[in-house]
């Protein structure tokens, strides 16, 4: 016994039971393929309705990033971290890379305007991370531009920058709780924040623009994208979520990465207002990470001693004169001593002369 009916075209109908042999509602052209087609609900909504395989043929072969393989080219982004930790500064100078086209933390990155959206810092305070030479062209702010800000101002702000030829780029606001005003008890309400986080994602898809957010972590001992202050939605609606933390100023943060994309070990960064250094993994001091680091320290020709090598790379004095001594065995670096009495080893790549 099966169940068969009429529909029409509103969806209403009836249904009636009817005697079908066994198998026979299976019968039809299998070795036809299935086509995709189109179709307008009752609301005028035209909708779509592809064939896997015509949605695979249709797929880019390659993915595209706003920042190589960490930062996705549109869609909902949340940079996350503890107040005062840096999350601005790091934000700034993810703008400063994307706008110039060059790369940010050692990944290539796609060059494009950035508008930021600021409810977060004096202005002051704001310059005093954005003076440094050069200023970006292309980056534009937005100081508090309504008491709330609603989802039609970014449309908005989206849509003017097309208007002036801006066609992609990275919108960041900073920061969420700051921007959008809601409590404690609405960020873990996933009907007040659930919605607001999903909008800013279908707007970022729909214009092919990345929308940033800078978000609080909570208080706790939660790890990753659970560090993050309110409702689950945070987590699900991102494409990507970065959390940053910096426990001592002096030394280099860590970057961990989740998203829509392969797994990556947490990054380490020497932040500060006048520069955003990628210093390696934070698993990985491995020997030849470390060796190739140093290798980037000593670039463009230049004579460094053990101590301006640590510096810059961020691995310990030790470790950086074990590995110099080995790349000198292999013939990947040298040194030369300085004029007068205690003089230093200054330190060259062999491969940059």
């Amino acid at each position: 016994m099966h169940l068969n009916g009429t529909f029409d075209n509103n969806g209403s109908g009836s249904l009636s039971s009817q005697e079908v042999p066994l198998g026979e509602e299976t019968k039809g052209d299998d070795t036809a393929p299935a086509s995709s087609f189109s179709f307008t609900n009752p609301k005028g909504t035209k909708i779509e309705v592809q064939t896997l395989a015509d949605m695979l043929a249709a797929a880019p072969e390659e993915r595209s990033w706003t920042v190589e393989g960490i930062l996705p080219e549109c869609g909902l982004a949340v940079l996350g971290g503890h107040a005062k930790a840096g999350k601005s500064t790091l934000a700034v100078h993810l703008g400063r890379s994307v706008e110039a086209g060059a790369p940010f933390l050692d990944r290539e990155t796609d060059k494009r305007a950035v508008v930021y959206v600021n409810y977060e810092m004096a202005l002051d305070y704001f310059a005093s991370l954005s003076k440094v030479e050069p200023v970006p062209n292309n980056f534009y702010v937005i100081n508090r531009p309504e008491p709330r800000l609603t989802e039609q101002t970014i449309i908005s702000v989206i849509g003017e920058c097309k208007n002036r030829g801006i066609e992609t780029g990275i919108l960041v606001i900073d920061s969420f709780r700051g921007a959008f005003k809601l409590t404690a008890d609405q960020e873990n309400q996933s009907g007040v924040a659930g919605v607001i986080l999903r909008k800013l994602q279908e707007i970022g898809v729909k214009t092919g623009w990345l929308i940033v957010i800078i978000h609080h972590h909570k208080k706790g001992d939660a790890q990753g994208a659970d560090k993050l202050s309110g409702t689950g939605d945070f987590s699900a609606a991102s494409d990507v979520i970065w959390t940053w933390s910096r426990l001592d100023p002096s030394k280099p943060g860590v970057l961990e990465i989740e998203g829509r994309m392969p797994p990556l070990d947490p990054l380490q960064v020497r932040l500060s207002p006048e520069e955003c250094v990628y210093v390696g993994t934070k698993q990985g001091g491995t020997e030849d990470d470390e060796k190739t680091r140093i290798e980037k320290a000593l670039s463009n020709a230049q004579r460094l001693t053990g101590h301006e090598i640590a510096l810059k790379t961020g691995i310990p004095y030790s470790t950086v004169m074990k590995r110099l001594n080995s790349m000198k065995d292999e013939g990947r670096a040298n040194f030369q001593v300085g004029s007068g009495k205690g003089s230093p080893q200054l330190w060259y790549s062999v491969i940059c002369l």
